[in-house]
């Protein structure tokens, strides 16, 4: 088995895994696949690649403020009958080794279950990142505004000081449902997406009830789930590579799940 980066001639092999590995449409894959050339891809290829990991580069702020480069692993996959190999293992270990020498001094994840919390523990990972959820009816008014990737980027940034996750513009634009929501006390922005008549608000800033419950009720929706912060149920999980013992808590929020 040979693991190595990716090119542009294995995304169509790649493309074919990710389909057949999570179900995405191949113009949901393709749209991600624009980002090629400012992303690491990474792959264990036998006669053709069989499994792949995306590194997408993202910055840490610290206690103190201080910003650190970091990488946020994304779209894991390994085809059906090379599984239990141990080849996303060695997969995994490969990009640690490629992006520590390239400078990251942190790398974030975020397991599809509970298996795969356990699966990312034996490797040296921690989770971190915890959440709450809650929900509400919809009800209630606010002013509201559809916004862009770089409009939601500079809300969230004055929102957060220390200890997050922050994404450049081109990868928030991976995203959709951007909004700015103004109440008579606050200014939020949320990141949201329907599924039926429920709203799911991926992220909050700040965090506020009302406010969730307006964009629901303007967007049609009869209830509304909130992904927020604090709480104690485990969303993420992080590794350093600094050579220093890993952060103990931090703030993810917004995560491509």
């Amino acid at each position: 088995m040979k693991y190595e980066k990716a090119q542009k001639k294995d995304l169509p092999a790649l493309t074919k895994l990710w389909q057949a590995s999570f179900g995405d449409s191949e113009a949901e894959i393709v749209r991600f696949w624009q980002l090629f050339d400012a992303i690491e891809v990474f792959l264990a290829r036998d006669s053709a690649p069989v499994a792949m990991l995306s590194a997408l580069p993202v910055t840490f702020f610290d206690t103190d403020g201080e910003a650190h480069q970091a990488s946020y692993l994304y779209a894991a996959a390994t085809a059906a009958n090379y599984r239990g190999r141990g080849i996303c293992t060695e997969l995994m270990k490969f990009a640690e080794k490629t992006l520590r020498a390239q400078g990251s001094k942190l790398l974030i994840l975020c397991p599809a279950s509970e298996k795969l919390f356990e699966f990312y523990g034996k490797m040296g990972y921690k989770t971190v990142f915890f959440n709450r959820e809650y929900t509400a009816n919809a009800e209630g008014k606010a002013k509201i505004k559809p916004i862009d990737a770089a409009a939601y980027q500079n809300l969230r940034q004055m929102q957060l000081y220390a200890d997050f996750v922050s994404y450049e513009e081109h990868l928030l634009a991976l995203q959709t449902g951007f909004y700015r929501v103004e109440t008579e006390e606050l200014i939020c922005c949320a990141a949201a997406e329907k599924h039926g008549t429920e709203l799911l608000i991926k992220e909050l800033l700040p965090d506020d009830r009302a406010a969730a419950a307006a964009l629901a009720q303007h967007l049609g929706c009869k209830t509304v789930r909130v992904r927020t912060e604090g709480g104690e149920k485990p969303f993420g999980m992080a590794k350093s590579l600094a050579g220093v013992p890993c952060l103990e808590a931090a703030y993810l929020g917004l995560a491509f799940d």
